[in-house]
């Protein structure tokens, strides 16, 4: 659905984006996270045009955005919505007018729209507040009247610049998982720009570190948090942490997942006849499902008997 084709831009001699190929598919929650000047901010202002690139292409549904006219450009950012860290509500308007505002520039008469408006409201749980002033509501209500302002256009893509940095965790948690539920009843596309760890596990199916303005690595949140946690070690302290290990022990990162895999370690155990000990880990949450990651002690000297037993057992791991 966006296709990003050696995407560059700089800003006087400052290298922003370095050559970016990436694909992102319809439906998914896709993340992107990198240390501030890594260029997030930039790719996703330039995927609804905000900012053009100096070179590279932007494909979206098949058309190369970087060859709108004035008024094509300005159809198709109807078809996107975006949502920032600073909420940017009319202070003077209460909530209802608050999301019926994009509309009515759009030249939307409020009779026409007003169903829609209150379906927005319904949706981000604010049906009870739509003449309530903003001074009115807490950051994580304004937060959620600005997802209902983006939305009410009803667009296939929207996009998230640090939308919940300035939350607190709890309120956080409640945003991230309307940003799933929109995903999953209303089939958007959703592009997320963030330095929290917390955003990446809870909300995203997929995501690419950005370094430099270069995309160092991309993979499912999944596979960057259990099996290459060391890639976030600048966003999160346990991220990559590994126990010291004597010449005569070995470590193994092991992944599970909840159900199918609770007794794999104790099986591992019993099948090897092996005292494994567990120096770190733990369950997370990863969108609908959990899973954790587990860093066992074992022998050296029968390293081979045990990364065999755990094949057998179809468990994923490797040597850490």
């Amino acid at each position: 659905m966006i296709e990003i084709r050696n995407a560059r831009k700089s800003f006087g001699d400052h290298v922003v984006l370095d050559g970016i190929d990436l694909s992102i598919d319809r439906g998914d929650v896709f993340g992107l996270i990198g240390v501030s000047g890594a260029g997030k901010s930039t790719l996703l202002r330039c995927i609804n045009r905000l900012e053009s690139l100096d070179s590279g292409e932007i494909i979206v549904d098949g058309v190369d955005i970087g060859s709108l006219g004035k008024a094509e450009l300005l159809e198709f950012r109807r078809g996107i919505g975006m949502v920032f860290q600073q909420f940017s509500l009319l202070e003077r308007k209460n909530v209802y007018d608050n999301v019926y505002f994009p509309l009515k520039c759009s030249g939307a008469k409020r009779s026409k729209v007003d169903g829609r408006i209150k379906d927005m409201l319904e949706l981000v749980g604010l049906g009870d507040k739509m003449k309530a002033l903003p001074r009115e509501l807490s950051g994580g209500q304004k937060q959620r009247v600005a997802i209902a302002r983006a939305l009410v256009s009803e667009p296939s893509i929207l996009l998230s610049d640090e939308a919940t940095s300035a939350l607190d965790p709890n309120i956080t948690e409640s945003v991230l998982g309307l940003l799933r539920r929109i995903n999953r009843e209303l089939g958007l596309t959703i592009v997320v720009v963030t330095h929290e760890v917390s955003v990446m596990k809870a909300a995203c199916t997929r995501m690419g570190l950005l370094n430099h303005g270069r995309l160092q690595a991309l993979g499912t949140s999944e596979e960057f948090f259990l099996e290459h946690p060391e890639l976030l070690t600048e966003f999160t302290r346990d991220a990559g942490w590994l126990p010291d290990a004597a010449p005569d022990e070995a470590l193994l990162r092991v992944v599970l997942r909840e159900g199918g895999d609770a007794s794999l370690i104790s099986d591992l155990a019993i099948r090897t006849g092996v005292r494994f000990e567990i120096s770190w880990g733990g369950f997370d949450r990863y969108g609908e499902s959990v899973a954790g990651s587990f860093v066992l002690k074992a022998p050296r000297g029968r390293l081979g008997e045990v990364t065999a037993e755990l094949d057998a057992l179809g468990a994923q791991w490797r040597e850490v």
